[in-house]
């Protein structure tokens, strides 16, 4: 349920080391490419630059996440990050509309749960007039109005702006201040599944694992039980138990939880924005970070 910071801290310098030596051999074997090489001498000296360049990548990347990463898991500070669970039943900019959320608190690298709620948690149905008031958010998404139907704060394809609005409202609604916002799927909740083993749903007397999460999240649960509020208490009690088991739960190792985790990122079902500026290097470089680069003009 937690990354220890001080064998984080132990990787920094030899990892720094790394890439720093690795920028080096790139650059020297970069200079070795002329047309006067041989073409069995070029076809090796291609081979070998193209594999000390993707070790340059990683390694950097590495770098890039040791000396990054502490803060953003509570190294200097305790950090709170909102989690949005959006559900694509119903589709929204961003990917669903959002379902049930969670409050997750990341102090000294260890997780801890804060809170699970639903969308109605979050609403202010009489404050639609105060957001037309704020600058910077578009109008497409304005008028989805956000402050009435928390559903709909995914309502624009910019994990930024998403974010922006998410943490304004959030604040706005609990009093508390967030770090960052994370979105994530039924596809990243079976993943979450898959590290923290089945859950146990009493009230609707299943047993629900990463197998069936998806289909159940995004078609069973509506089809057989109707949008029933027992249903929906049943759904939210399962987003409770399985973040409050994973943090409680051994993690895998880095490499595992890459090999989870890489597909889902990839295809924008698992995005996190910091609204720390200093983090987001790191987690625009792993694909993270969800945010649209819009041509100027």
């Amino acid at each position: 349920g937690g990354i220890d910071l001080d064998v984080l801290a132990s990787f920094e310098q030899p990892v720094t080391e790394a890439a720093r030596r690795l920028r080096a051999a790139d650059e020297s074997v970069a200079r070795l490419d002329t047309v006067w090489n041989l073409g069995p001498l070029q076809e090796r000296l291609d081979e070998f630059g193209g594999k000390v360049r993707s070790l340059h990548r990683q390694a950097a990347l590495a770098a890039l996440a040791v000396q990054r990463a502490p803060a953003m898991l509570g190294a200097e500070g305790p950090r709170r990050y909102l989690v949005l669970l959006g559900n694509p039943a119903e589709a929204r900019d961003l990917g669903g509309h959002i379902g049930n959320w969670a409050e997750l608190v990341i102090d000294r690298g260890v997780l801890d749960l804060a809170t699970v709620g639903r969308p109605l948690d979050l609403a202010a149905p009489s404050g639609d007039a105060e957001l037309e008031t704020v600058d910077g958010y578009p109008p497409s998404l304005t008028e989805m109005k956000p402050l009435a139907y928390p559903q709909n704060w995914g309502a624009n394809p910019d994990m930024g702006v998403v974010a922006s609005i998410s943490s304004d409202l959030f604040q706005q609604k609990t009093g508390r201040s967030i770090d960052g916002v994370l979105y994530a799927d039924p596809v990243a909740f079976s993943n979450l599944l898959s590290i923290t083993g089945p859950i146990d749903m009493p009230a609707l007397g299943i047993r629900l694992g990463a197998d069936e999460a998806v289909r159940f999240l995004t078609s069973d649960q509506f089809v057989r039980y109707g949008g029933s509020p027992a249903a929906d208490d049943a759904v939210t009690q399962l987003v409770r138990d399985a973040f409050d088991r994973f943090t409680q739960v051994a993690l895998p190792g880095p490499r595992q939880l890459s090999d989870l985790f890489h597909p889902t990122v990839r295809t924008g079902r698992l995005k996190l924005f910091s609204l720390h500026d200093e983090d987001r290097s790191l987690l625009a470089a792993l694909g993270l970070d969800g945010t649209l680069q819009i041509p100027e003009g």
